[in-house]
């Protein structure tokens, strides 16, 4: 396997934990304000906008080096 196809199967472990901390974060926020627990929930609205500009970045580098594959 090239360096490109290294990049790519390390950005595809990138994305899918990227994914999985987002879908946390959501189960997370949604606990905390079924709880009624404003701090906990604001502090699970948190991770999810990290997690979710971190998925963004992760996909966008994504498709960076696939377009680069078929270049």
């Amino acid at each position: 396997m090239g360096p490109a196809g290294k990049r790519l199967e390390e950005l595809v472990a990138e994305e899918d934990t990227a994914v999985s901390d987002l879908l946390n974060a959501c189960d997370d926020y949604c606990t905390a304000v079924s709880r009624a627990e404003p701090e906990l929930a604001e502090d699970a609205q948190r991770a999810r906008n990290r997690a979710r500009v971190r998925l963004n970045t992760v996909h966008q580098r994504l498709k960076q080096v696939v377009a680069d594959l078929g270049a």
